[in-house]
C-alpha cells in the first residue's frame, strides 16, 4: 500500500523548485495587478527580501546542525541515554497526550 502511494506522489507531485517558481510568478502577478507596482519595482523588492530570507535561512541551518552534532556527540548522547532510561513507556505516552491537549 505505501508503495503505490510513493509511486502516486512521485510521478503527480511537481519538485520543490517548480512550486517556487510557481508561487513567485503568482506572487508577481498579484504585486502587479493589485499593488499596481511595475515589474521592475516588483522585481527590485522580491530580490532585495530574498537576502534578508536567506540570512535566516542560514541561521536556523546552523541551529539545526549544531543541535545534531551536540546530541550525537559520545558524551552527550550517553547523559541523555542516562537521563531517559529510567522514564517508563506509559508515563512517556501520558506526557505527549497532556501536552498534545495542551496545544490544541
Amino acid at each position: 500500500m505505501t508503495r503505490f502511494f510513493t509511486k502516486l506522489m512521485n510521478r503527480y507531485l511537481p519538485d520543490a523548485f517548480v512550486i517556487a517558481i510557481i508561487l513567485t510568478m503568482v506572487t508577481i502577478a498579484l504585486a502587479v495587478t493589485l499593488q499596481g507596482a511595475n515589474l521592475i519595482e516588483v522585481t527590485y523588492f522580491w530580490g532585495s527580501g530574498f537576502w534578508d530570507l536567506l540570512e535566516f535561512a542560514m541561521q536556523m541551518a546552523i541551529v539545526l546542525l549544531t543541535g545534531y552534532v551536540l546530541a550525537k556527540a559520545p558524551i552527550v548522547d550517553r547523559v541523555i541515554n542516562a537521563i531517559i532510561s529510567p522514564i517508563k513507556k506509559t508515563f512517556y505516552c501520558n506526557c505527549n497526550c497532556n501536552i498534545g491537549r495542551w496545544y490544541w
